[in-house]
């Protein structure tokens, strides 16, 4: 459980950020 806890809890945030970040980048193309 540890080794599967550790990639979760750093690529979550990961994956949040460049999804704000596509978001943002689309919001500001259209």
């Amino acid at each position: 459980a540890y080794f599967t806890y550790v990639p979760l809890n750093i690529g979550l945030p990961i994956i949040g950020g460049l999804f704000v970040l596509y978001q943002i980048r689309s919001s500001v193309k259209a």
